[in-house]
């Protein structure tokens, strides 16, 4: 039997300009992350 937990939570942004600093740079690293796979994935 599986226990399902669901956790929702609820805040709010103070500083906009530094969060969407930190989004693009997570953006960037995700990209450059899923460019290495496709091309490693292209090699194979």
């Amino acid at each position: 039997m599986a226990i399902q937990v669901t956790r929702t939570y609820v805040g709010s942004i103070q500083n906009h300009r530094q969060v969407c600093d930190g989004l693009d740079s997570l953006g960037d690293s995700a990209s450059k992350i899923w460019n290495v796979a496709r091309w490693t994935a292209d090699r194979v």
